[in-house]
C-alpha cells in the first residue's frame, strides 16, 4: 500500500490510497487523515482511484475519519457568535468540515454500497469531479 497527499488551496487535501485498504494499512491512512485534519483540511477528499480491495478495517476507518469531521463541525456550529467571528476574520472558517470519496472502483464502490456510506459520506467519479461539487 502506498500513499500520497497533497493539500490544495481553501483548506482542501486529498489523500490517495494505491493497494489494499484492509486491517494491515487501515492504521496509515486513519493517521494520515487526521494528520491532514489537524493541519488545517476542512475537506478531506480520499481518492481511492488506485485503491483495488476495501475490508470492514477500510469501512470502519472512512466512519472515524467521517465522525471526526462531523464532531469537529458541530463544535464550530456550537461555538459562541465571537469565537466564530474570529474564526472568520482568520480565514480559517471556508467549506464546512466533510470526507469525500473519489474514484472508488466498481469493486470498492460496490462495498461501500453494500455498508450504507452513501447515506453520510458523497461520493464522486473521480477528485475534479468532487472539487466541481464543492464550488456547486
Amino acid at each position: 500500500m502506498n500513499l500520497t497527499s497533497a493539500e490544495l488551496p481553501r483548506h482542501i487535501a486529498v489523500l490517495s490510497v494505491q493497494g489494499s485498504f484492509d486491517g494491515a494499512t487501515y492504521g496509515q491512512i486513519l493517521v494520515e487523515g487526521e494528520q491532514l485534519v489537524t493541519r488545517g483540511a476542512r475537506v478531506l477528499i480520499l481518492d481511492l482511484t488506485e485503491c483495488e480491495y476495501m475490508s470492514s478495517a477500510g469501512l470502519m476507518t472512512l466512519t472515524l475519519l467521517w465522525k471526526r469531521m462531523r464532531a469537529l463541525q458541530r463544535a464550530e456550529n456550537d461555538a459562541a457568535w465571537e469565537t466564530q467571528n474570529v474564526l472568520a476574520r482568520a480565514g480559517v472558517l471556508g467549506y464546512r468540515r466533510q470526507l469525500i470519496l473519489a474514484g472508488a472502483r466498481p469493486d470498492v464502490l460496490r462495498v461501500l454500497n453494500l455498508a450504507g456510506m452513501p447515506a453520510y459520506i458523497e461520493m464522486y467519479p473521480d477528485v475534479p469531479a468532487a472539487l466541481a461539487a464543492l464550488e456547486s
